[in-house]
């Protein structure tokens, strides 16, 4: 099935008009050489972040003690409504629900672990604060179908991956090996909803996707000295890249394995973070290497006039714009120097 892309139009249009608005280079930089933690917030503000309810995000304070109040909590909440405005802007806009349930998927899974952590810690109960919305399943209902076991409800990678992840705690009371199965169950859902979509510029998406996950994975696995049980469970498939060929990096030599990957699609985006991590261990750089490839695929739409593409690439960058502002807040509310905050963002721009 090919997608009509005059189905687009609207969306284009209206993404076209909204974009405008994402933050730019310049934009980063004002927010990271701000005096105080206010004027840097005041970019966010300029670019349309609020509140839940679309209050202020200075309401009820003392613009001269913002540096003490507007803390991790406020920066989170703060960050979580602009997710959660996102969210409802792709379903409206979207005339594709496979393509709005592509981005919207990892709110569930986010979900079912905070729901599932409840249960295994024996407090049965989570602050809905803890929660991401929009997603595919409204939070409540999906709340409901694991504590009662009703997985006839959920679709079969979900429902394979929930019953999974509760068994392997079961057996194990590691949490941690949960959150992988899990980890690898959304990314094939979002494969399947790329295929399902029929657009096969976000079917490419979910590849390179996986391809960066599976990296990552590869390389904490081998600095790490994981054993190769533990890295068989971590690497998702549906990549590029067989399986069989991170297993064969496992034991050779730290140049070796650069070699390898930068002989990969990626090697020319990827080597230095790659070498970065191996040599010195600096996740940071392995971690924005591989968002730069998956932000250099999305940019690939950038002037395709009308169809999924610029729909699909705006909610990417937006993504990354809000990992950014995060970033930033964080590390002004800290007293991070500016240079040091400026290494850990990506370069995600309208």
């Amino acid at each position: 099935m090919l997608l009509d892309n005059t189905r687009f139009a609207y969306a284009t249009g209206r993404i076209r008009v909204i974009e405008r608005l994402l933050i730019d280079r310049s934009g980063y930089n004002r927010m990271i050489d701000a005096a105080t933690v206010k004027e840097a917030a005041e970019v966010l503000s300029e670019a349309g972040y609020a509140v839940a309810g679309g209050t202020d995000i200075f309401a009820g304070k003392d613009p001269r003690r913002l540096g003490d109040s507007f803390g991790a909590h406020e920066i989170e909440s703060l960050l979580e409504a602009e997710r959660r405005k996102t969210g409802e802007l792709l379903m409206e806009v979207s005339p594709d629900e496979y393509i709005a349930n592509y981005f919207l998927i990892k709110n569930d899974y986010h979900n079912i672990k905070v729901i599932l952590k409840a249960e295994f810690s024996g407090a049965g109960t989570y602050d809905p604060a803890w929660l991401s919305v929009p997603g595919v399943y409204e939070a409540g209902k999906l709340a409901g179908i694991i504590t009662g076991r009703l997985y006839g409800d959920m679709p079969e990678i979900m429902r394979k991956a929930v019953s999974q992840a509760l068994d392997i705690f079961g057996r194990t009371g590691d949490p941690q090996l949960s959150d992988i199965v899990l980890d690898s169950a959304r990314f094939a859902q979002m494969k399947e909803y790329a295929a399902a979509s029929g657009d096969t510029f976000l079917s490419g998406l979910a590849v390179v996707m996986i391809d960066m996950s599976n990296i990552k994975s590869a390389l904490r696995c081998i600095k790490l000295g994981k054993a190769a049980d533990f890295a068989e469970r971590v690497l998702i498939r549906g990549g590029s890249m067989d399986i069989s060929f991170f297993n064969a990096l496992r034991d050779a030599e730290p140049q070796i394995i650069a070699e390898q990957l930068e002989g990969t699609r990626y090697g020319g985006i990827i080597s230095g973070g790659i070498r970065s991590y191996l040599d010195e261990g600096k996740l940071v750089s392995l971690e924005k290497a591989a968002d730069s490839c998956i932000i250099q695929y999305a940019d690939k739409a950038k002037y395709v006039a009308i169809g999924p593409e610029p729909v699909i690439r705006y909610f990417v960058v937006k993504e990354y714009e809000i990992m950014n502002a995060g970033i930033i807040l964080a590390g002004k509310t800290g007293g991070i120097p500016g240079n040091v905050i400026r290494e850990r963002i990506r370069d995600a721009y309208a």
